[in-house]
C-alpha cells in the first residue's frame, strides 16, 4: 500500500511559497541584506531533505531504471517549459527595452546546458534562463545516487559519510553551505537517513508533537529573517524534526495544520510555483507602478493561478501519462 505524508506536502507547499515571495519582494524593494524572506536559501536545502526522505521510500518500489524514468518524467516537462518560458519572455523584453540579464540567454549552447540539468555538474556555471532551475538540476542527478549508493549503505554508514562530507564542507567553505552538489548530496543522505530511522521507528509521542512544532517554527522563522550568517548546518539539523510529523500520535494540531486542504494544495502546486513565478516577476504582466504591497500581492497571486492552472492542465496529465507507462515497463517485485 502506498503511504502517504501528507504533512511533508504542506510543509513542501510553504516553503515553496517562501521561495517565491523572497524573489517577489526582491525583485521589487531590491536584494538587500535585510528583507522578509531572507533566508529562503534554507528552503531549497529542506527541499532536498525531503526529496531524499520520500525518493528513499519510493526507491523500495521501484528498480533502477525505472527510477531514473521517473525522474526525468517528473522533472524534466516543467523544466523545458521554464526555459523555453523565460527565453520567451527575454526575448520580448529585448524587443521592447525590458530586463534580459544576459545575452547569453538566446545562445544554443547555454539553452541545451539549461535543458540536460547542467548546471552544478559542469566546471564552470552558466547563465540560468529560470534562475530557480539551479536546484532542479542538483536534485535530478543527486536523486540518482539514491538507488545505487544511499539506499545501499547502513544508517552507521549514512551518519559517517555525512559527517565526513559535513566536514569537507566546512573545510572548503566555512559554516555557509553552498549552493552546489556537495549541499545537495548532504542535504539528500540527511534525508534518506532520516527514512531509514522513520520506517523502525513507532508511533511518536505528544512531547515530540511539541518539539516538533518548536523545529518548524524556528526553521520558518529563520527563512524570514537570517541571510547567509553562518547557521546553515544548525538549521538544517533543526530541521531533521520536522520529516518524523506524519508520525506523530493521533490528530494532532501540527498534523491537522499541515495536512489542511489549503496547504495541501500549495503542495500540490508547489513545483510549478517554485519554477514559473520567475517568468510572472521578469515578463512585467505586474505594472511597476502603485505601492510595494499591492505589487508583491498581485505578484504571488497571479504566480499561484499559473502554476494551478499549469498543475491541472499539464503537469499532471503529462507526469500521470508517462509513470503508467513507465511503471508498466518493469517494476521490481514487491
Amino acid at each position: 500500500m502506498k503511504q502517504r505524508f501528507d504533512s511533508l506536502d504542506g510543509i513542501r507547499g510553504i516553503l515553496a511559497v517562501t521561495v517565491m515571495m523572497s524573489h517577489v519582494i526582491g525583485s521589487y524593494t531590491g536584494w538587500g541584506e535585510i528583507r522578509p524572506f531572507v533566508g529562503a536559501h534554507l528552503s531549497v536545502f529542506y527541499f532536498f531533505m525531503m526529496s531524499g526522505f520520500v525518493l528513499s521510500y519510493a526507491n523500495t518500489r521501484y528498480t533502477f531504471k525505472t527510477h531514473c524514468m521517473l525522474r526525468a518524467a517528473r522533472l524534466w516537462p516543467l523544466m523545458i517549459v521554464g526555459t523555453f518560458g523565460m527565453l520567451f519572455v527575454y526575448y520580448i523584453n529585448s524587443k521592447n527595452g525590458g530586463y534580459v540579464s544576459s545575452n547569453d540567454v538566446f545562445s544554443p549552447i547555454v539553452i541545451a546546458k539549461n535543458i540536460l540539468f547542467m548546471h552544478g555538474i559542469l566546471p564552470k556555471d552558466f547563465i540560468l534562463l529560470d534562475e530557480p532551475s539551479w536546484s532542479v538540476s542538483l536534485e535530478f542527478w543527486v536523486s540518482l545516487f539514491i538507488p545505487i549508493f544511499f539506499s545501499k549503505f547502513k544508517k552507521s554508514w549514512k551518519s559517517i559519510i555525512i559527517l565526513a562530507l559535513v566536514a569537507l564542507s566546512i573545510h572548503r567553505n566555512g559554516m555557509h553551505l553552498p549552493a552546489n552538489i556537495l549541499t545537495a548530496i548532504i542535504c539528500m543522505l540527511i534525508g534518506s537517513l532520516c527514512y531509514d530511522a522513520y520506517r523502525t521507528t513507532g508511533e511518536m509521542s505528544q512531547h515530540f508533537t511539541i518539539y516538533s512544532t518548536l523545529c518548524f517554527t524556528t526553521c520558518l522563522i529563520a527563512i524570514y529573517f537570517i541571510g547567509s550568517n553562518g547557521a546553515d548546518f544548525l538549521l538544517i539539523a533543526i530541521f531533521i524534526p520536522c520529516l518524523f510529523i506524519d508520525k506523530t500520535k493521533g490528530d494532532n494540531y501540527l498534523k491537522k495544520a499541515l495536512s489542511s486542504d489549503y496547504l495541501i494544495f500549495l503542495g500540490r502546486i508547489s513545483f510549478p510555483l517554485y519554477l514559473l513565478h520567475e517568468i510572472v516577476i521578469v515578463s512585467g504582466v505586474i505594472p511597476n507602478t502603485g505601492d510595494i504591497t499591492s505589487k508583491v500581492f498581485l505578484c504571488s497571486m497571479f504566480s499561484l493561478c499559473l502554476s494551478y492552472a499549469y498543475t491541472v492542465c499539464v503537469d499532471e496529465p503529462i507526469y500521470k501519462k508517462l509513470k503508467t507507462r513507465i511503471t508498466g515497463l518493469k517494476k521490481k517485485d514487491i
